[in-house]
């Protein structure tokens, strides 16, 4: 299922359902993808304590949690521009903020650095945590960053982006529809209201 398709279902849905629904998808799919032991094979039982697949060979006994893959999102800023992107499986039009997985042994921080440097080879500082999401697909929580540019000249990977640019606030492409749906739509969001009021105060 693409991203768009998960956010138009959750669009969708009441607010107060959307959290209980991530619950729900997250634990389903760990139900279907660990019926067996990985260690020694054997089938797996539902622990009747907490949310834990035990193996049923008393020799072994493996314990497995539900799997929970970090993803880091970051808006970076440049004075009164934000740089969004698209990947090419996104709809006609839609940006948003850059996202990459947290790899083996990296902090969240050094995640996003090396993920802007990857996709758009600019250098990025002064990073402030935004908040965190448990994510439509199942396993991600997504962590939400602010950081601004530092220095280097966008160049794009293709085969993870079709178009990254730096956008004035007065200017911004369109995003996933529903206002504060995801952390991105959070960081876009603050972004553009600390704009407005730089701007009311200028005129003061």
């Amino acid at each position: 299922m693409k991203l768009a398709d998960f956010i138009g279902l959750y669009l969708k849905l009441p607010a107060e359902i959307i959290e209980p629904a991530r619950k729900g998808h997250q634990l389903l799919e760990w139900e279907a993808l660990h019926k067996f032991c990985g260690k020694c094979g054997a089938s797996t039982i539902n622990s009747p304590e907490e949310h834990f697949k035990l193996c049923s060979n008393n020799s072994c006994r493996q314990k497995y949690y539900p799997k929970i893959m970090p993803v880091i999102v970051v808006g970076i800023e440049r004075g009164d521009e934000i740089l969004m992107a698209r990947g090419p499986s996104f709809p006609k039009g839609i940006y948003t903020t850059l996202a990459g997985f947290v790899e083996a042994g990296e902090t969240l921080e050094e995640a996003a650095k090396r993920e802007v440097k990857e996709e758009t080879g600019i250098e990025i500082g002064n990073l402030e945590y935004v908040g965190s999401q448990s994510w439509q697909s199942p396993t991600q929580i997504i962590i939400g960053f602010r950081a601004q540019y530092e220095s280097g000249n966008l160049v794009i990977d293709h085969n993870e982006l079709e178009h990254a640019a730096f956008f004035h606030a007065e200017s911004l492409p369109p995003t996933f529809p529903g206002e504060n749906l995801t952390i991105s739509q959070v960081i876009i969001s603050s972004f553009y209201k600390r704009y407005l009021e730089r701007k009311q105060n200028a005129q003061d």
